[in-house]
């Protein structure tokens, strides 16, 4: 029962400062959470249209600052290339199609991404 008073009270203290700071004018501070990195390298490709076929690839990624470059290039067929933007461990490009690829970024270093509005997804493993 202490531990849970204990939580209480710390967030309702908290809570009050963030209050005090905004009614006297100042700003409250806010803790920026960054997600894991992002890393320019060479990545094996497995994906799933949104028809559930499948097809493998590979994907080279350059990451410079919070922008990146990508190419894929599809072992069935064509090359791909896009540009895009890394926050927080979360990767948007665009690579030509009606909408951009998603990406976030797992413990491991893999991206698991999507693309067709969330209709298809794939996986990039790094090599």
């Amino acid at each position: 029962m202490r531990f849970i008073a204990s939580i209480l009270v710390t967030f309702l203290c908290s809570f009050l400062i963030g209050v005090t700071a905004v009614n006297s004018g100042q700003s409250p501070s806010v803790v920026t959470v960054e997600g894991p990195a992002i890393f320019s390298g060479t990545y094996d490709v497995f994906s799933r249209n949104r028809n559930g076929s499948k097809y493998t690839g590979t994907a080279v990624v350059a990451v410079s600052g919070n922008r990146v470059e990508m190419s894929w290039l599809i072992s069935s067929g064509p090359t791909y290339t896009g540009k895009g933007t890394i926050k927080n461990g979360r990767m948007v490009v665009d690579f030509g199609g009606h909408h951009p690829a998603a990406c976030e970024v797992a413990r491991d270093g893999s991206l698991l991404g999507k693309w067709d509005t969330g209709r298809a997804s794939e996986t990039l493993i790094p090599q």
